[in-house]
């Protein structure tokens, strides 16, 4: 599936549906207005120009949400002269509802933010829990297709939580991430109200007694109070799901710390949790501690105790096989690596005949683009291993399967174009190594490699350097091109943060200015990955004043994100001028859901280009073309 960006419109309702835009009205709308649990919903899409006459399959995708959990269905729409048409019937989970739609597989984007229907009980008035779920569902970043606004969703959580206290118990851990920011005061009033209702409760479930400890350890800072509820939890609830995730991480920081607890723990793990899927996680950490330390041998004794009935999770197979090629580029010569990554595969298979769990964020699409996604890894690595046992046909197999997916990840590439010269198909090999270097991968194999298929195919190498020529000059303006059609012109909206200094910038500072934002973490492979020649593009333009570049440190996992963003940015000498988004928000205002991603806004305060992820070999060229149409 292309690019995907989603829009969400967003209704506010106070006893009826209101929608901001005509424009948007035009777009979307649906019937009855106010929407009811049972009712069928009619949803009508007209996007008018704003899509090419030759769209020929229009989809919707409809979210039902209920509190936390979101379940994705998409229903073929049909051309009439209202419009696209289809018809969805409301569960009666349901407390509100997303829509987006697919245009010949591609996401529709009118550059308005998200669509979301709010729904109404008998007397037309807003159900209970029905903006803390519309909350949820548009400050979710893993929807790869919904765009985050988490400035209106702290605001709907609010509002929410004002009227019915009791419903933080089922979405604190969404809420506190908006503890902080300009609406702290409210929102610790918010919580301090939903305090009180819970203490009240006479028979606390395990979610009240959770939610209590959150209160106590996370707000009110009132650790021995918090203590309390915790050892209440596990005295109540010894098999519960507190329990299980408090075993979770203690085992988890064992293995970390390589503690001769580790094994012992395990046992007592399986020994109180041995049908739970966390089982198969536990036990994969310890085989991956265990090959860090290279003690192989226990490294086999924990492999052959996974029991494929507790394996529910795709990132096991694609674990497994890392660690299988870790093993094999260790030099170990045994069996066991290839016995390993067979495993991988038997699971990845098995895991791939099942339907799409329910609920699940995903469509169908997009659940079988994930597995398929994943499946290439896999195949990737079972490649390498075999490559290096001197079977390149088996490794063949694999990487030309692991190709079919439609992964043009240019290991993935390099290691197909030197299996075909290994079975002397060279031509094919050339093929392959000029698409990547018509892509702007200027790797030294890829370039080795093109070289050595190029000279057996003409018998020499003369006349490579003319060819190399042609090769990059299709590359820039392939990229130029990409870039031009990328081009947006809307305005970015002003943010105040503060630096690792501690110091507030704003945004509106910066006007006049070319303005890239880099959106990074420090637990981001990619993003790190991508500094060194971040360092390079910044310094290259050091010495021009009207061009600036800023790291906006967001989406991190510790508690002090200025202090980890500037150990993490010392101890590597970058000389990155950082500022730290520690509750996402600005992400969302930028409608970042994937990192690294790069904001260009030019000297008018517009935001002109978004690059997502990070390819080292067009880096460079991308940047510089970027600014250089935006000066």
């Amino acid at each position: 599936m292309k690019k995907i960006i989603f829009l969400i419109l967003l209704f506010f309702i106070s006893g009826d549906a209101l929608i901001f835009s005509q424009t948007a009205k035009n777009i979307f709308s649906y019937i009855p207005q106010m929407p009811k649990t049972g009712d069928e919903l009619k949803i009508i899409f007209n996007p008018g120009n704003k899509t090419s006459n030759l769209v020929k399959n229009v989809k919707a995708v409809v979210y039902s949400v209920r509190y936390d959990e979101i379940n994705a269905e998409e229903y073929t729409m049909t051309y009439s002269q209202e419009g696209w048409l289809c018809r969805y019937l409301i569960p009666d989970s349901s407390l509100c509802l997303g829509v987006k739609f697919l245009c010949d597989d591609n996401y529709f984007d009118d550059g308005f933010e998200n669509y979301t229907i709010m729904l109404s009980d008998k007397e037309n008035k807003l159900i209970t829990g029905t903006k803390a779920s519309c909350a949820c569902l548009i400050e979710t970043r893993n929807i790869g297709s919904m765009k985050p606004d988490l400035k209106t969703a702290g605001k709907l959580y609010i509002e929410e939580f004002r009227e019915n206290s009791f419903l933080l118990k089922y979405f604190f851990n969404q809420f506190g991430k908006f503890q902080q920011g300009a609406d702290s005061t409210e929102t610790k009033a918010v919580i301090k109200n939903a305090q009180a209702f819970l203490e009240n409760e006479k028979d606390k479930d395990e979610t009240v007694i959770v939610c209590l400890e959150w209160i106590y350890r996370q707000v009110v800072r009132n650790n021995e109070k918090a203590d309390y509820y915790k050892n209440l939890i596990l005295i109540k609830y010894p098999s519960g799901n507190y329990a299980l995730q408090e075993e979770y991480k203690n085992i988890s920081r064992q293995i970390s710390a390589k503690t001769n607890m580790r094994d012992a723990m395990l046992n007592d793990f399986i020994a109180k949790f041995s049908h739970n899927s966390y089982l198969a996680s536990v036990e994969i950490l310890l085989l991956n501690s265990y090959c860090a330390e290279k003690q192989y041998d226990k490294v086999k004794d924990v492999f052959y105790k996974l029991r494929k009935e507790t394996i529910t999770d795709l990132g096991i197979p694609l674990i497994l096989s890392k660690t299988a090629q870790k093993i094999s580029a260790a030099g170990q010569n045994d069996e066991f690596f290839k016995e390993a990554i067979e495993f991988s595969l038997v699971l990845l298979n098995e895991l791939k005949m099942k339907i799409k769990p329910s609920p699940s964020i995903f469509i169908e699409t997009e659940y079988r683009a994930s597995i398929n996604s994943i499946a290439s890894v896999v195949l990737y690595n079972a490649g390498l291993i075999y490559e290096r046992a001197k079977d390149f046909k088996k490794a063949l197999e694999y990487v030309q399967e692991a190709d079919s997916y439609g992964s043009q990840a240019g290991e993935l590439r390099i290691l197909y174009a030197r299996l075909l010269l290994n079975v002397k198909q060279d031509e094919k090999a050339l093929k392959i190594t000029e698409e990547l270097l018509s892509a702007g991968k200027y790797s030294q194999s890829a370039f080795d490699l093109n070289k050595g298929a190029y000279k057996l195919i003409k018998g020499s190498e003369k006349g490579h350097n003319e060819y190399l020529i042609a090769l990059k000059s299709k590359y820039s303006s392939g990229l130029y091109d990409e870039i031009i059609k990328n081009l947006t012109n809307e305005p970015a909206t002003d943010f105040t943060l503060i630096d690792l200094d501690k110091k507030k910038i704003s945004l509106a500072d910066l006007k006049g200015k070319i303005v890239i934002l880099d959106f990074w973490a420090i637990w981001c492979g990619p993003c790190k990955a991508s500094f060194p020649q971040m360092k390079i593009a910044q310094e290259r333009y050091a010495n021009n004043p009207n061009v600036k570049f800023i790291f906006v440190n967001t989406f991190e996992r510790t508690e002090d994100p200025v202090k980890s963003a500037s150990d993490f940015i010392k101890s590597n000498k970058y000389p990155f001028y950082v500022l730290v988004d520690s509750n996402s928000k600005v992400a969302g205002q930028f409608g970042v859901s994937v990192i690294p991603t790069k904001i260009f806004i030019d000297k008018d305060g517009n935001i002109r280009y978004k690059a997502v992820g990070f390819e080292e070999a067009t880096i460079q060229k991308e940047i510089d073309m970027v600014i250089n149409e935006l000066k």
